[in-house]
């Protein structure tokens, strides 16, 4: 052992032979108003904890929609796929004929889906069709009046030129017989019938005048007539018309390539006016609708890049860009909107639709469906290049 840890091991024993000894000069080495200082400090810690975590909680609770709507990726995972889904409405009533169409069949476009009974309807075609024979021969009556009428006028107008000469023949008449008659040259009974021949010759040229305003009336009745005949035709062949579109309406035809939903319609099933036939999904692009909360849009803007996750495609990535943000949130286009002013009022956040629609040629986008959940992250970073894709899109979409 050496010199050095000899002393040590003294004081070690020396120790344990007289503890009170060095127990009290450790006390005294230690001044009491340390003792205080200490506890204070230690009771003083719990509360001092408790005001931090006030000051931050406070602080996140008045700020929390600037830092949430300040994140550079606004996520949601309420967010859906959609498609522009077209339901094949029923516009005339009958039975089903023939439906020519399975559950999830892959159509052409102009493919007959549904026919229906059409008797009644093409006895309604043959109908307006007799209708507008009829409408088009009464016209054609008319016309040949119209031309008949119009040779009456002619005819008339003849007769009171012929009045008119020959009234103009019996006043000359009548004036080289009075002077006779003055002379005693003609005898009274000569005079007598002179004069007559021109009062009757005066009344048939006021008979032939009448009868031409009679026959120019006629006339004006006819064309009259004519408005009235073109107007029934017009009529008959809109009858007709409306005839043969809803003899048309019987035939259910796929408007574009899709893909149908499931047949609920069968064969000798009774279709009224507005009863579904067929849900059809056209082969387009899908979109997505991301329901965000309000306090998520304060950087969101239209042309930004989104990343997708579909549920059911865990792991693979899809790429879009914001298409549009909704005017108006969810609640507002509800059938039954929130009166919130009376009562008692609870402030709810809100969430506005944003549409989102995706790069197009990407891998699996055949595959997605409608409905399918999916969770979305918007970029929001106000850099150059995300500005570019936006004006790029929306030049692209102008165009478009």
């Amino acid at each position: 052992m050496s010199a050095s840890e000899q002393p040590a091991l003294d004081n070690s024993a020396a120790r344990v032979a007289q503890p009170h000894i060095y127990q009290e000069h450790e006390q005294k080495s230690i001044p009491p108003q340390s003792y205080r200082w200490i506890g204070f400090a230690i009771r003083a810690c719990p509360w001092m904890i408790f005001v931090l975590l006030f000051i931050l909680l406070t602080t996140l609770f008045l700020h929390w929609d600037a830092i949430v709507g300040g994140r550079r990726f606004q996520t949601t995972n309420n967010a859906y796929v959609y498609y522009d889904n077209v339901f094949l409405e029923a516009k005339v009533s009958g039975y089903v004929k023939k439906v020519d169409f399975s559950d999830f069949q892959d159509l052409e476009a102009g493919h007959v889906l549904v026919t229906l009974v059409d008797d009644d309807y093409r006895l309604a075609v043959k109908q307006a069709e007799a209708k507008r024979h009829f409408a088009q021969a009464a016209l054609k009556k008319l016309e040949l009046e119209e031309d008949l009428q119009k040779a009456c006028v002619e005819q008339t107008k003849a007769t009171l030129e012929h009045a008119t000469a020959k009234v103009d023949h019996l006043e000359r008449e009548f004036g080289r017989v009075s002077t006779l008659y003055q002379q005693h040259v003609v005898s009274d009974s000569e005079a007598d019938t002179v004069e007559t021949d021109l009062k009757t010759a005066k009344a048939d040229l006021a008979e032939s005048r009448a009868s031409l305003n009679v026959q120019q009336q006629k006339l004006r009745l006819v064309d009259g007539d004519r408005e009235l005949r073109k107007a029934e035709l017009e009529e008959a062949e809109a009858a007709y018309s409306q005839a043969m579109i809803n003899l048309s309406y019987t035939v259910f035809k796929a408007p574009a390539h899709c893909t149908t939903g499931a047949c609920k319609i069968r064969e000798g099933e009774l279709v009224k006016v507005g009863t579904v036939i067929a849900t059809l999904t056209p082969y387009q692009a899908p979109y997505i609708i991301a329901n965000y909360k309000e306090t998520q849009l304060a950087n969101i803007h239209v042309g930004e890049s989104v990343s997708l996750n579909i549920d059911t495609f865990p792991g693979h990535e899809f790429k879009g860009t914001v298409a549009g943000i909704s005017p108006a949130t969810g609640a507002t286009y509800s059938l039954v909107p929130v009166d919130r002013s009376s009562g008692n009022f609870t402030k709810v956040v809100q969430r506005i639709p944003v549409r989102i629609e995706l790069v197009p040629n990407q891998p699996m986008l055949d595959r997605l469906r409608a409905g399918m959940s999916a969770t979305t992250a918007i970029d929001t970073r106000p850099r150059e290049n995300n500005g570019t894709s936006r004006n790029n899109y929306q030049v692209a979409k102008s165009r478009g």
